[in-house]
């Protein structure tokens, strides 16, 4: 779908404007977008966003907590997780059947929890005139969490989630991986050290009191936010939400964990053995988080860096099969990764070299005809994701945890429209140093645990 042509009905306004003031490629767009919403705070703590879209015919309830894996117990890993999925199992106002069976019976049209390093997030979509409903059941688990739940129901959920660890990585090639280049990034005693699922062996040690303090203190309104898109009347949704999140204690706010962005100083190398076919490598350096300086600029660098080892180590020398980048965000720090899956005889060091090679030439690159072309392509997707109001909720619960208004969508975007060539080369050159990253090298080994380990 051209930009041109979004729909009007989107609530908010997308204007493509060429030829701005200021240096910029004849092709470039500056996009202005707006997401009106009214925003206001209960005598509890709890924050409320009511964003109307009446093009639609559906309501998105978003309840954003703000605890994640990073505020788990000592020796705990895992909890803020493990104690997403007991909130499904429901509330003696709720009934047996549990949160999923109550929001099937009012039609929803979708719904799920996810967990990362930062915060806890629920989301419900249902119809317009079900939330009442929604509401009510949202509160419902807010105001009596767990107060159903028997030791044999945390026994049965806990292993759950443990064989949602062993379907993730005990069970996939290469499933360790991921985990282990993480620990390596984020040394002990960093918050983000450990996976969000947990380790097994610190699931078994959890017990059900323990999960009924952590609810305590984090699942309450003060360390809570309510975020309502859709088709409804903001002065009809504020009452609904004075009477059933109103009385609900406030709890006490926990303060905001904060931790100065660290580099790595040398070169770690971690040699895996695989019970796998083809060898791998594994390149991660600690870049800053999202929506700060020189997080696109990378992601941009990190673009031209495959697609050039992509035509060197595949499409040239025919050494490996794919080169690829992820990334991994976090609000304290993100990981920056460079994968190359190799051919059975493919060289390891020599991917290695290919790697660096290509992000060398990123300094000493002079001309980016396709530049403007890149960063347009990150500001039109990030545009283009707000089309459904489940994104919308989910990224104006982002802006307010970040930057404390709902709206950054314009000024971000303008982050990005500023980008230039120079900006990225600065980035990759005080980011992507080969003495300052995690070298990962698998080394297929027949009999080996699929998943991998750790040999040297």
């Amino acid at each position: 779908m051209r930009l041109s042509k979004l729909r009007a009905s989107l609530a908010f306004a997308i204007v493509s404007l060429a030829g701005c003031a200021g240096p910029r490629h004849p092709n470039e767009v500056t996009l202005k977008v707006a997401l009106p919403a009214t925003h206001f705070r209960l005598e509890n703590g709890l924050e409320v966003l009511l964003h109307e879209d009446h093009s639609t015919s559906d309501v998105v309830v978003n309840l954003r907590y703000h605890v994640g894996s990073k505020d788990d117990p000592e020796g705990r890993s895992g909890f803020a997780h493990l104690y997403e999925h007991m909130m499904f199992l429901g509330t003696k106002h709720v009934g047996d059947d549990g949160f999923a069976a109550a929001l099937e019976k009012i039609g929803v049209r979708e719904f799920n929890a996810t967990t990362n390093e930062d915060r806890t997030e629920y989301y419900d979509i249902v119809p317009a005139r079900q939330l009442p409903a929604a509401l009510w059941l949202e509160a419902t688990r807010m105001a009596y969490p767990l107060d159903a739940v028997e030791q044999q129901n945390f026994d049965r959920e806990r292993e759950v989630v443990k064989n949602e660890w062993r379907e993730r990585y005990d069970n996939v090639p290469l499933g360790h991986l991921h985990n282990l280049v993480r620990e390596a990034v984020f040394p002990a005693g960093h918050p983000y050290h450990h996976p969000t699922i947990g380790r097994p062996t610190d699931l078994d040690r959890a017990t059900l009191e323990e999960a009924r303090a952590f609810g305590a203190t984090y699942y309450t309104p003060v360390n809570a936010t309510l975020v309502i898109a859709g088709d409804f009347d903001k002065n009809q949704a504020h009452e609904l939400v004075a009477r059933y999140f109103g009385n609900i204690p406030s709890g006490k706010p926990n303060a905001p964990k904060s931790l100065r962005f660290q580099k790595i100083i040398g070169k770690k190398r971690i040699v895996v053995e695989a019970d796998v076919e083809t060898p791998r490598v594994v390149l991660a350096w600690p870049i800053p988080p999202p929506h700060t300086r020189g997080y696109d600029e990378l992601m941009i660098a990190a673009g031209y860096a495959t697609g050039w080892a992509n035509y060197e180590l595949v499409a040239t020398s025919k050494m490996a099969r794919l080169a690829w980048t992820d990334v991994d965000t976090g609000r304290l720090g993100s990981i920056l990764s460079i994968t190359v899956d190799l051919e059975p005889n493919g060289n390891p060091e020599k991917a290695i070299d290919a790697i660096d090679d290509e992000i060398r030439r990123i300094p000493d690159h002079r001309d980016w005809p396709d530049f403007s072309d890149r960063r347009t392509a990150r500001m039109t997707s990030a545009v283009l994701g707000l089309q459904s109001i489940d994104n919308r909720a989910a990224w104006m619960q982002e802006s307010l945890s970040l930057f404390g208004t709902h709206d950054v969508s314009q000024s971000e975007l303008q982050r990005i429209q500023d980008i230039h060539a120079p900006n990225m080369v600065a980035a990759t050159t005080e980011y992507l140093r080969d003495t300052g990253r995690i070298e990962v090298v698998v080394r297929p080994k027949r009999g080996a645990p699929r998943a991998g380990r750790v040999v040297q």
